[in-house]
């Protein structure tokens, strides 16, 4: 009941924040301009937060959110494309394919094998590791830009990240020569 009311909830405000957006880019610009951003960014919070639910009874209901969470974000980025009139969608692109490469190779992990939950948590946080590492650089290399700060603190949380998965698979290693 308490989960029920928490979506309805969360759906109504999808709502209302998309009338007062729409209202707003008509009243402020005459036009719908901005408003598509705003459209598709709360079509990729319903896909993560209302979607999985609604298909609770489908076994492939991840793999199905994951699918249109990716087309809605390349939709996002052809928005932001429109709206600025910018030359950068094809690098966009290849950053959000670059991270959505990981992605999927975690999805996929998580639906169609049955490796202990464990393993999968923990390949899950090396691919977490190699995108916090590798993803500014990336950005770097692709927007031909030198970004000023370190990315040190990336570096950590990868490293950090990547002990946790080794300690969660030495954990499931010792715990399975005990029985």
């Amino acid at each position: 009941m308490l989960k029920k009311g928490f979506y309805y909830t969360l759906n109504i405000g999808y709502l209302i924040g998309l009338i007062t957006c729409l209202i707003c880019n008509l009243v402020i610009d005459h036009t719908l301009s901005w408003f598509f951003i705003v459209l598709v960014g709360i079509f990729i919070s319903f896909t993560i937060t209302t979607l999985p639910y609604l298909l609770k009874k489908n076994k492939y209901r991840w793999f199905k959110a994951s699918i249109i969470f990716t087309i809605l974000v390349y939709l996002l980025l052809v928005s932001i494309h429109a709206y600025n009139d910018g030359t950068w969608l094809f690098n966009s692109f290849k950053i959000a394919t670059f991270v959505f490469f990981f992605f999927w190779i975690g999805i996929l992990m998580w639906i169609f094998t049955n490796i202990h939950i464990q393993y999968k948590i923990s390949i899950s946080l090396i691919l977490f590791a190699i995108v916090t590492i590798f993803t500014n650089p990336f950005c770097e290399i692709v927007l031909n830009i030198k970004n000023q700060d370190s990315n040190i603190s990336n570096i950590i949380s990868g490293i950090l990240m990547v002990i946790s998965a080794i300690g969660i698979c030495i954990y499931k290693i010792k715990n399975k020569e005990s029985h």
